[in-house]
């Protein structure tokens, strides 16, 4: 007989004020379609005070300030 080892998997949603960046109007597409390929990475500095905050975003060889 074989015996089945019980597992149980927790989540944890954490926030790190980095969630939102705010573009021009007409790039909101172009962004999300590559967000949607996995093909776009962040750039984060730290501010004075040690809060992160988004300075671009990374798409390939372009890059969003």
């Amino acid at each position: 007989m074989e015996s089945i080892l019980e597992t149980k998997k927790k989540f944890l949603d954490a926030e790190y004020g980095i969630e939102s960046f705010f573009v021009e109007e007409d790039r909101g597409r172009m962004i999300e379609s590559t967000r949607n390929t996995g093909n776009i990475k962040v750039e984060v500095s730290l501010r004075k005070d040690g809060k992160e905050i988004i300075t671009g975003l990374i798409m390939g060889d372009t890059v969003l300030k």
